[in-house]
């Protein structure tokens, strides 16, 4: 894996953590979680997850964010003449 990937990922990671706003057990088990299956697979199946159910909602939450920010980012970023696909 790319150094410089496996950095940005560490941080994504504790950007996710911070954003939760949740206690030192729980951001270690979403941290060793994300690092078994993925940050994709812990976003998308984190209602078959064992984590407190405010903790869902929170992920929950930040997951529909970035969907919108995924379609609606790739929308702008076309209409002002570029391609989400070229970066």
């Amino acid at each position: 894996m790319n150094k410089d990937f496996a950095i940005r990922k560490e941080r994504v990671v504790e950007q996710i953590s911070q954003i939760l706003n949740v206690d030192q057990e729980v951001d270690a088990r979403i941290k060793n979680t994300i690092k078994e299956i993925g940050i994709e697979a812990f976003l998308f199946n984190i209602d078959t997850l064992d984590f407190p159910d405010e903790m869902k909602e929170r992920v929950n939450a930040l997951k529909e964010i970035i969907q919108l920010n995924d379609i609606y980012g790739k929308a702008f970023y076309s209409a002002k003449g570029g391609n989400m696909d070229d970066k």
